[in-house]
Formats: structure tokens, C-alpha cells, sequence
């Protein structure tokens, strides 16, 4: 094979510390001080970077003619300290002159400066100038790992100088150790509005075109919006051209910062360098900018859909979503959805979809492909077998704007002799196993299909509606690059072979990586990306195109580790290879359907968001990322055995479930008893350094609800390694995991220790004395919980190692209600100096953090069983009053304080700029908790409404105050629609009265879907499967007495009719055929049970059931 590598002959200038390069077309690629990137995302040499400085100048009409000063349309000259760019626009003589500035030095401060200096002359014009710059300002690895995760921690501190608005954009975040900043502003002119987010700029309709549309409106919002793709925008005064007028915009740039606020004084330092400058020594060389092939056109964003024409598409509709009178979205056939332009261009969050080969039901999968696609024109990115992190062959999509056009598979077509680049469609389908993009052309219809066949083969195809031929190219961007790539064309270059260089980690650990790409019954061929230039020379070894025309043409890619069979190389039927989905979905949730649904009803919603619920958590299972989150790879240790774990369990696949376990216990660290917070599952070693202080008890609760469910007491007696031992028993690594809890109580108590955090990552203490001084009441529950199960299941094996199990359970369970509840309230933690002397926290006596209740120890101590009736009712209250809101149950009943991004008590929590994920306080998968422990007490209508509040589907008919959001992907949080943290704080009890909108947060990738799955089938439905017998135990509100639902497990099928009584809770009759059957009764400690019923006496049952609440 061949090694090929990239021409990048990029322009580069450096000062002190701190290099900038820019591609040879003008464009900004990247300024960085190592470790740390001071911009965004690297431009490529198909597209203009987002940084660039606009001159608008001003028309009779009173419109504006907009034009960017910087790139390719310029006449570019450069040195060894400067670059520049001269053209002349209506008349207007424009210079910029970018240059690394030598600013004042301070003892404290260390800046790299730079100025970009604008000379403008003209005749009397008007006109003003925005400057634009996205930016990083983070590690490297951290910012190259996820762009949208940084730009939350940014915080953006906005000045007032002489010189109008100056920003200081600080990375609140710890990066090593530092918290880099970066200040913008301008000299020698006014600045008097500014953006501080590309969607403040650009807006959600670019999308369809990549333009800034703020750019075309009178003013700049100045406002501070903190979201995910931090970019400041600075515009001036406007400036009348009688004269020559030489200003300039700067960029001063710390390595550590905690005084963001010096905005003025950082300003005059720039300035008094930037008056002292040599113009004169502004000699550089002409510079040929690289321009695109004449060919290259503009973008192309499909027309909406005629009505006939949909109809004529999808004649048959249901759950159609509608916002002012018109169609967004709708639901067809196999749980197809189906979203329309109008709905795309309303939303901050692109629709996408992850395709996944088809997963094993009974062992663990470690060479599954996977493919991210979204609506906007991106029909394939991190395109990957096996390990998303190390694996892919294609780039990930980094940012949601569709501001970077080089990513994963594009596709262009020529059309009255431009090729453009196909952007946003008429229509967006999304199948299980496929997506599909409707283009309306003059007088035809593009159909473009990306699919996944089940046994681990891509497919992407282009096809026209009327048979009319075209000419397309397939850009097709290669993370593989980055790992030396070798290439392989077969003779006729309509296939090749790519493999990752042979020094590359890849290679060290899956040395028969190999990926296939071919054009299967098509005319056309691979080729480098020379035709794209025009001088026609090939520069980005990570560019490859696919030169291809007909009605139909098909890309064809497969993927291999060597683990599995060679892929057959062929053209598949989407539908057909759905079929095999559909099936494979159906039985593995075990063929549960709501019979009953009428249209439009909260049944039909869960019919059909079940499949896609099943397919996000085999996403977080088998391929973990998700649409926001494309880094992964990994098993989270809590994760793991959450959603994946307790969804097995629940549709009885016992196999799985242990193969899993199996895992989970090799990775247990043997020195320290306790298991990293992430790992990798596969050959590659990567994990976590540490944990936080719940992890340990999550493998030990897995195995315990797992021999619990298959009676398995053998496992215990398997030998398993360990991440750095020689391997033991199953039943020593739990003693070591124990040992370890023992190891870490408060002293003269039984408390476990917070150590480094929760489950909520969030809070984890600022001060690192106190990892041994908290506790937390929801970790301690958790672990009286853990403890108490593996003691019971322990008990027949080994009796006598699980009475000291149980007696260690019962002695904490005392110091729970002992320690950790004061007055009737279990606080949130408590900070215990000695055994005499406490300090609540997240209670009514806390009088550091403002915040008084706390959800998670209220529920998981219900959930455990831990508490009596009485302090659970109180429980379940405090809930009501304090923390539920129309959108679902919050964490805390206040956010935590934020102080420009201090730490003062816990470390993200406080450091957040944004609100969102676990910040906006009401994460997901913690609702879904609280429905497990409304569950417990027996609350039918908080549980029937909790899980409505968790199905995106028509989600305003059940929260109020929800805003538009992708239909059939979880998302993880629902975060308020605020600007900033400071807004969140004061406007939080408008949440309470859902006079603010609830955004969905970021889709997929968590353990929610697979707990939210095992709550509707265990708690709302109540079948609990294990080997040897069922359970029935629903939990039903009043409103869904007669649900019908079908059933399958032990190959047996069943109707199960419901009679929902009084209560709406256990099983107080079983009748079949009318005929009520004698069967074990179950105690509950909060209400009356359910039944159980043997395998054996289940298999001889008619089909027909009827069971009745009490």
C-alpha cells in the first residue's frame, strides 16, 4: 500500500510563544500558544474560515452591500511578520494588514498579541466594519475532543473602554492546571455592539447557506449568549470616508487568567504598541492565493414541498406536528420520521441520526460500524468499525451550523455548469437503519439514501426521480489521514483499500484495520482532490472524491478488524435490510406493544418512540457517542451498568447481561478494589485515572439485580483478571471492591466518604480536603442499597460472607437516618469536621450555597427501601413543593451560585457558563429515577406523566413550555431558554410557571434510554422477567384502564389486558379465560405487591390475561 501525505503549504508566522497559520487561500486555519488553541475549528481549503472582518457599506436605499476584507478575493502579500490583504470595493481602497504585536510585558502577564490594522480611503462613503472571530481558547486534546463541550466553559466578560466594547473571553474550566483567556476589541475606533455566539450571528438558517445573517440588519444584539460555539463579533461605529482612516481590531491572549476584568487596562497596553508601529516596514511578497476551480459554484438548498407532493410521498401520516398552521414533522410507516425544512431552520439543534450495524443479543460486539449523518447535507460522518475514537475513516462533524462544509461525506452536483454543494433538503426520513434527503430540482427530485445493512455494510445513494443523469462528486473528508494513511486504487480506481500508517496506535492494536470503499454500478472513479483547485493540483492527502454520474449511482463502504467474515461487496435494499431491524428491535424489547393506542394518544407516542429509544441505547452501549458527542468510545463504569445492565435485565436477556458483567469485572482495578470512571472495552487500555465515590458500588449492584434475575451463583466462581493483577474469582473481586468501601468511612462512623464526586459530575468539591470530609446522602443510599442486595443474593452460596454484608448494611442505615437527616430532611451532604460537629449542606440549614433540597437523596433512599413510609411520603412532598417543574423534576431547588466562573464550593457546577446539561438542572436520566421511586410508593399519574415528559414525540401537548426538538432522539436534559447563567438564576422561578421555554439538550448519548425502557416495561407494565419466573407489578394511572399489550418471552406470547382499580398499583386478581388463578402474593415495604408467577405455570397459561389493580 501507499503512503500519501498532504501538500500543506500554509502561510505561517509566529512571535514569541504563539503561532499562526493561515491556509493558502487567506483564510484563518488556526492561531494556537501550545498546549492551547486559541481559534475554533480549522478551515479547510474548501471553505472560508468563520474569522474575517466585514466592511458594510452603506446604500442609497438605506440597504447595506456586505464584503469580507480577508481571503481568497483578496490581493495577498506576506513576510516573516506580516500578511496582508488589499481590495477595493465599490470605490473604497481597503488594506488589512494582520501582525503579531510586541505589547508592554508585566511581571504577572505573559500575552501574546496580535493586531489586525484596516486602512480604508474613499470618497465620502459611509460604512462600518464588523469583525468576526470563533474561537477555542482551550487544550488542545480538550478542544479537538468536543468544540461544544469548551464553548459551555467560556465565559465572556464584556467591557466598556474609550473605544467602546472590548471582550475578555476566559476558559473557566481547568486545563491543566491554567485558564487560558482571550480579549478582543478595537483601537482607533469606536466599537458599539457585539455577539459573543455564531447562532447570534448566523442564525439557524445557516444551515442552508452558510451566511452571517446578522451581518445584514442594522445592529449586532449586544447581548452575552453563552451556548456552544463561542465566536465574538465587534461592530463599529460607522465611519464616513473623507478621509483615510487607519483603525484596528486585537486579539491579547494569557495562558492563565483570573481577572478577566481588566479589559481597559489590557486595552491601553495594546494601544500604546499599536501607535508605536512602523507601517513603512509592511514590505511583503505577493502571495498566489489558492482559489477554487471556476466550476466550484455556490451552495444549494432545496425548495419546501408542494402538498400534493408530500402527500404523494407519504400518503400515510400520523402524529403530524405543526407550529402557526404548518407541518414540521410526522411519523409513517415502521416507525419512520419524517421532518420538513420549516421544522429544521426553527432549531438550534440539527436533526441527525446514528446509523449502527446490526448488535449481537447475546455477547458483547466489538466490531460493529457506525455512521453519523445529518439533515443539513453531512449524509455520512465519523463513519467507524469498532472504537469511535481511534477507529474512524471518516471525520466527525464538529460543529451544528453547518459552518464548516468539509466534513464526512458532501455531495455535489453539477447543475447549469457549477457544482454545488447540496445543503438543506425538502425533506429529512429517518428509518432505523436508514436516512434519506429529498432535493427538489427544476423539474425533478434527488433522493439521496444513506443505509446500513445489518451485518456491518455502508451504503450511500444518489438516485433521480425521473431518471435524468447527473454529474455528482462524493468529498469525502478522512480522519484516517491523520494516521498516516495508506491507500490502494484497484485498477480501474473505482475501489480502494485505506489503511491507517504502520507506526500508527491503531495499527499497534488492530493491525488488519481496514476499510473499503467502491462505486458499485456506476460510471465513474476515485480520484485526489486536484479537481477541486484550479490550478488543478492536489494538496489534503484527507480529501478524496468520487467522481460519479448517472440517474443512480452507489457508494459502497465496509469495515473490518479481523475479528469478523469479510463483508459481501454489494448493492442492498434499504427496506429489505429495515426488515431485518424492525425484527430484531421488536423481539429484543420483547415484542411489547401497546394494542389500544388511539391516534394521536400518549400510547401511540410510546409505540413509537420505544424502537428509537432501543436504538439510542444500543448506540451508548455498542458504539458510544452521540449527535453533540461525537468522542466516546468508552464504558463509562456507572454507565454501563445502568442503562445497558437494567435494560437486559428487564427483556430477559440474561446472556448479554453477563457477557457484559464478565467486561466489567476485568477491568477492576485489583491494588485499589475500585474500578476506573471510564474505559475502553476493547484491545485498546485507555482508561480513567480515577473515580468518583459512587463508581464501585455500580459493578456491585449490577451483579447483585443480575444473580437476582438468573440465580447464576456460579458466575461468582469465574476467573476473571483484573486492569493490573493476576485475575481471581468473581467473588474476590467483590470482597476487594467492599474492602475498599469499608476503608473509606468517615471516622467514628458508618458514612461513606464522598471522595471525588457523585453521580452528579457537576458538584464534585472544590476543595480537595473535602473528598474525605463529605458525604453524600444519595452515594450512602446507594451503597446501603448495593450492599443489602449482594448480602441477600450472596446468602445461599455464602452464607456466612453475607451475613457480615448485611450486617454492614444495617449498621449504615442507621447512621443514615443517624447523620444525614435533620429536621424531617435528608440533606444533600453534610460536612463532617469530627462526629460532633456537622455542617448541612443542600438542606434548610445550609447557609453557604443557597440551595436548600436536594433530588437524589429524596429518591434513591425510596428506591433503596432505606426509608419508612413516613420520612418516603415526606420524601415524596418535599418533591412536589420544591423541585417539580412543567417540564419534569429538577436536581436542586436553586442553581448554583456563579460568580464569573470561580470555583468557591464544588468545580463545574460553579464553572459553567451555559445552561445546559446537568447545569440547567434537570438531567434526564435523574427524572427517570424519580419515576423509579414514584413507581415504588405506587403513584400512577406522577409515573404515567414523568414518562410522557421524557418522549419527545408531540412533547407540548404534555410540557407547555417545550420548545421544537428532534422527535425521535433522547435528549438528556431540558435546559432553560436563558442567555447566561445570570439570567438562569434570576428568572428561575419562571421555570415554575413555564413562562420560559424548555430546550431538549444534547441526543443519545447516555444511559437514559435503556433506563427509561426497563421503568415502562418494570414499573408502568410491571413484567419483571428473571430464569425460573415473571412478576406482575404495574403501576397504571386511572386513564389507561383497559391498555392492551402484547408480550413475548420463553418463545410464548401473551395479551395482557389491564383493570386499573382505585390505586392503580400491584396485582390484586390474575384471571384467565374470566377465571381468577391462585398464585404467590409479593410484600412490598410502601404498598400492596404484585403477583409471581412460575415459568412453568406461565407457559400453560392461555394467551388472553386479565390483571386488576387493587
Amino acid at each position: 500500500m501507499e503512503t500519501f501525505k498532504s501538500d500543506n503549504s500554509y502561510i505561517r508566522l509566529s512571535k514569541g510563544n504563539a503561532d499562526y497559520s493561515f491556509l493558502p487561500n487567506g483564510s484563518i486555519h488556526e492561531f494556537a500558544r501550545e498546549p492551547f488553541v486559541i481559534t475554533q475549528i480549522p478551515a479547510g481549503l474548501t471553505e472560508e474560515a468563520v474569522g474575517n472582518i466585514y466592511l458594510r457599506v452603506s446604500q442609497a436605499d438605506g440597504s447595506r452591500k456586505v464584503y469580507p476584507l480577508c481571503g481568497a478575493d483578496a490581493d495577498i502579500k506576506a513576510s516573516e511578520s506580516m500578511l496582508q490583504f488589499e481590495r477595493n470595493v465599490e470605490g473604497i481602497a481597503c488594506r488589512v494588514t494582520f501582525c503579531p504585536l510586541e505589547a508592554e510585558r508585566t511581571e504577572e502577564e505573559d500575552a501574546s498579541v496580535w493586531i489586525w490594522n484596516i486602512s480604508l480611503s474613499g470618497k465620502g462613503e459611509k460604512c462600518d466594519l464588523v469583525y468576526v472571530q470563533d474561537i477555542g481558547v482551550a487544550d488542545r486534546g480538550a478542544l479537538g475532543a468536543n468544540v461544544l463541550y469548551q464553548s459551555q466553559y467560556l465565559g465572556h466578560h464584556i467591557g466598556e473602554t474609550e473605544e467602546g466594547y472590548v471582550i475578555a473571553s476566559r476558559q473557566n474550566m481547568d486545563q491543566g492546571g491554567r485558564h487560558p483567556m482571550l480579549q478582543q476589541g478595537s483601537l482607533g475606533c469606536k466599537t458599539i455592539a457585539y455577539a459573543t455566539d455564531a447562532f447570534q450571528l448566523y442564525g439557524t438558517e445557516s444551515k442552508k447557506h452558510r451566511y452571517p445573517q446578522a451581518l445584514l440588519r442594522d445592529c449586532l444584539p449586544s447581548r452575552v449568549y453563552q451556548y456552544e460555539l463561542a465566536c465574538i463579533a465587534l461592530q463599529t461605529e460607522s465611519i464616513v470616508l473623507d478621509e483615510e482612516r487607519s483603525l484596528a481590531f486585537y486579539g491579547y491572549f494569557l495562558p492563565d487568567c483570573d481577572e478577566p476584568d481588566r479589559q481597559a487596562e489590557r486595552s491601553a497596553r495594546v494601544k500604546r504598541a499599536w501607535e508605536v508601529l512602523d507601517r513603512e516596514a509592511w514590505e511583503g511578497k505577493p502571495v498566489q492565493p489558492l482559489r477554487l476551480n471556476e466550476e466550484m459554484g455556490k451552495a444549494y438548498a432545496s425548495e419546501g414541498l408542494e402538498q400534493a407532493e408530500l402527500d404523494r410521498l407519504f400518503p400515510v401520516r400520523s402524529l403530524e406536528e405543526y407550529d402557526d398552521g404548518k407541518l414540521l414533522s410526522f411519523y409513517t410507516e415502521h416507525h419512520r420520521h419524517v421532518v420538513l425544512q420549516e421544522k429544521e431552520v426553527k432549531m438550534e439543534r440539527p436533526h441527525g441520526h446514528i446509523l449502527l450495524a446490526g448488535m449481537s443479543d447475546h455477547k458483547v460486539d466489538k466490531e460493529l460500524l457506525t455512521a453519523t449523518n445529518y439533515m443539513y447535507g453531512v449524509f455520512a460522518s465519523q463513519l467507524v468499525v469498532g472504537n469511535v475514537d481511534s477507529n474512524p475513516l471518516l471525520d466527525a462533524t464538529r460543529d451544528t451550523l453547518n459552518l464548516h462544509t468539509q466534513h464526512g461525506i458532501r455531495i455535489y452536483v453539477r447543475m447549469e455548469g457549477k457544482y454545488r454543494l447540496l445543503t438543506m433538503p425538502a425533506a429529512y426520513e429517518m428509518g432505523l437503519n436508514f436516512s434519506r434527503w429529498y432535493y427538489a430540482l427544476p423539474n425533478d427530485l434527488l433522493v439521496i439514501t444513506a443505509s446500513m445493512a445489518f451485518d456491518n455494510a455502508f451504503q450511500l445513494r444518489v438516485e433521480s426521480e425521473s431518471g435524468k443523469a447527473y454529474d455528482c462528486l462524493f468529498l469525502c473528508s478522512l480522519a484516517l489521514a491523520g494516521q498516516g494513511l495508506r491507500m490502494q486504487y484497484d485498477s480501474d480506481k473505482k475501489g480502494l483499500r485505506l489503511r491507517p500508517g504502520e507506526d500508527k496506535p491503531s495499527n499497534l492494536y488492530y493491525p488488519e484495520l481496514e476499510y473499503r470503499m467502491a462505486l458499485l454500478e456506476t460510471q465513474g472513479c476515485f480520484r485526489d482532490d486536484g479537481l477541486l483547485y484550479a490550478d488543478g493540483r492536489p494538496r489534503n492527502a484527507g480529501l478524496l472524491l468520487a467522481a460519479a454520474e448517472g440517474s443512480r449511482m452507489n457508494l459502497f463502504i465496509s469495515g473490518t478488524l479481523g475479528e469478523k467474515a469479510a463483508v459481501e461487496e454489494r448493492i442492498f435494499s434499504p427496506e429489505e435490510e429495515e426488515e431485518k431491524y424492525l425484527e430484531f428491535y421488536a423481539s429484543f424489547l420483547a415484542d411489547i406493544r401497546f394494542q389500544n393506542a388511539e391516534k394521536g394518544s400518549g400510547l401511540e407516542r410510546m409505540n413509537e418512540i420505544l424502537p428509537w429509544y432501543l436504538h439510542d441505547a444500543m448506540i451508548h452501549f455498542a458504539a458510544p457517542h452521540g449527535l453533540e458527542q461525537s468522542g466516546g468510545a468508552a464504558w463509562g463504569t456507572r454507565d454501563v451498568c445502568q442503562g445497558p445492565m437494567e435494560l437486559f435485565l428487564s427483556t430477559g436477556h440474561l446472556s448479554l447481561a453477563r457477557e457484559t458483567l464478565l467486561e466489567i469485572f476485568a477491568h477492576q482495578n485489583k491494588a485499589l478494589g475500585e474500578w476506573p470512571q471510564y474505559f475502553m472495552y476493547d484491545r485498546y487500555p485507555y482508561a480513567a485515572g480515577d473515580c468518583h465515590g459512587d463508581v464501585v458500588f455500580w459493578p456491585l449492584k449490577s451483579m447483585g439485580d443480575y444473580l437476582e434475575a438468573s440465580g447464576d451463583t456460579q458466575i461468582l466462581d469465574i476467573c476473571m483478571p483484573y486492569r493490573d493483577g493476576e485475575g481471581e474469582r468473581i467473588l474476590r473481586h467483590i470482597e476487594r471492591a467492599v474492602d475498599s468501601i469499608r476503608e473509606r468511612m468517615l471516622p467514628g462512623t458508618w458514612l461513606v466518604n464522598y471522595a471525588g464526586g457523585d453521580w452528579d459530575d457537576t458538584l464534585q468539591p472544590a476543595r480537595p480536603e473535602w473528598k474525605e470530609k463529605l458525604c453524600s446522602a444519595w452515594t450512602d443510599a446507594l451503597a446501603i442499597q448495593v450492599i443489602s442486595k449482594l448480602g441477600e443474593q450472596l446468602n445461599k452460596a455464602h452464607g456466612e460472607y453475607a451475613e457480615s454484608l448485611l450486617s454492614l448494611a444495617e449498621e449504615m442505615r442507621k447512621d443514615f437516618y443517624k447523620y444525614l437527616v435533620k429536621d424531617g430532611v435528608i440533606a444533600g451532604f453534610i460536612l463532617m469536621e469530627a462526629p460532633e460537629q456537622i455542617q448541612y449542606l443542600l438542606h434548610p440549614l445550609d447557609q453557604k450555597t443557597g440551595i436548600q433540597f436536594r433530588l437524589l437523596p429524596q429518591t434513591r433512599s425510596i428506591i433503596a427501601g432505606i426509608v419508612d413510609p413516613d420520612l418516603a411520603g415526606a420524601n415524596e412532598e418535599l418533591i412536589d413543593r420544591e423541585l417539580t417543574f412543567p417540564d419534569g423534576v429538577r436536581l436542586m431547588n436553586r442553581p448554583a451560585v456563579y460568580s464569573g466562573g470561580k470555583s468557591v464550593y464544588f468545580q463545574r457546577a460553579e464553572q459553567a457558563a451555559n445552561v445546559g446539561r446537568e447545569i440547567g438542572i434537570l438531567y434526564v436520566h435523574a427524572h427517570i429515577r424519580y419515576l423509579e421511586a414514584m413507581a415504588r410508593l405506587g403513584r400512577g399519574e406522577k409515573l404515567w406523566k414523568g414518562i410522557l415528559q421524557v418522549n419527545p414525540i408531540l412533547l407540548s401537548e404534555t410540557v407547555p413550555n417545550a420548545a421544537l426538538r428532534q422527535s425521535n432522539a433522547y435528549f438528556s436534559s431540558s435546559d432553560a431558554d436563558v442567555a447566561d447563567r445570570y439570567e438562569f438564576s434570576s428568572r428561575f422561578e419562571e421555570l415554575r410557571k413555564a413562562e420560559i421555554a424548555a430546550k431538549g439538550g444534547w441526543r443519545i448519548y447516555s444511559s437514559g434510554p435503556g433506563i427509561y425502557l426497563g421503568r415502562i416495561i418494570r414499573d408502568l407494565l410491571g413484567i419483571r422477567i428473571s430464569a425460573e419466573h415473571v412478576e406482575l407489578n404495574p403501576v397504571l394511572p386511572g386513564e389507561l384502564d383497559g391498555l392492551e399489550i402484547t408480550v413475548t418471552f420463553w418463545n410464548q406470547t401473551k395479551n395482557i389486558r389491564y383493570r386499573v382499580k382505585n390505586r392503580g398499583y400491584g396485582a390484586a386478581e390474575l384471571l384467565a379465560e374470566g377465571k381468577p388463578l391462585s398464585v404467590p402474593k409479593l410484600k412490598d415495604l410502601y404498598r400492596e405487591g404484585g403477583i409471581r408467577i412460575s415459568r412453568e405455570q406461565w407457559l400453560e397459561l392461555p394467551r388472553e390475561l386479565t390483571l386488576q389493580t387493587y
